[in-house]
């Protein structure tokens, strides 16, 4: 998903356009794109890790999340952009969980995974596994008659006979669900920059 920060939101903003038009420009393109960088980056990381339990440091990486596009005085807009591929469970296990050796069987007793803040699920066939490029993957071992369900919403993906990787929400997918709730505190810091900077271009601050 990709959330735009633009002005339509500041107030009055045709006044200062229609008598300043090149200093208002500059300083809404300068507005947008610090209000992008600080407010609507940290909201985002943080409503996005209320809903769903990312690791520290998890969304300060630009693939996973950042400002994709800058504003300019001639294309009044920003784009915060989230990544938007299944994040892998094995991002919520605990610290220090083992994980399978290759060729040897799965440590007995399950693991335990808390995508949600404050609410841990365990799987009792589940367990940490190796991947290719020394990856760490969050698998189920089904046994004879059984069946992948109950975890639709964890997307099962077969890698081998019985093993399936699972996967929990992507990046994009959380935060299409909390960009409404940021908006009004975007527009009011983008309002608020705005103000300023055009105070400074134009030497009203002097």
């Amino acid at each position: 998903m990709t959330v735009s920060i633009d002005a339509s939101g500041v107030k009055d903003l045709e006044l200062y356009f229609e008598r300043f038009p090149r200093i208002a420009a500059e300083a809404m393109s300068i507005a947008i794109n610090d209000t992008a960088r600080t407010v609507g980056l940290r909201a985002a990381r943080r409503d996005i890790t209320a809903e769903v339990n990312f690791p520290d440091g998890y969304l300060e990486r630009p693939d996973r999340l950042s400002v994709t596009q800058f504003a300019t005085p001639t294309r009044l807009e920003a784009r915060i952009t989230a990544r938007d591929r299944p994040t892998s469970l094995a991002r919520f296990v605990p610290f220090g969980t083992p994980v399978a050796k290759k060729g040897r069987n799965p440590p007995h007793g399950g693991t335990s995974v808390q995508v949600k803040p404050g609410q841990t699920r365990h799987f009792a066939s589940g367990f940490l596994i190796g991947l290719r490029n020394g990856n760490i993957g969050f698998a189920i071992r089904l046994g004879p008659g059984q069946t992948v369900r109950n975890v639709h919403s964890f997307q099962p993906i077969e890698i081998f006979k019985d093993v399936f990787l699972l996967y929990g929400p992507s990046v994009n997918q959380v935060f299409e669900s909390v960009a409404d709730a940021i908006a009004p505190e975007v527009t009011s810091e983008l309002e608020t920059e705005f103000l300023r900077q055009f105070a400074r271009l134009s030497g009203a601050d002097r």
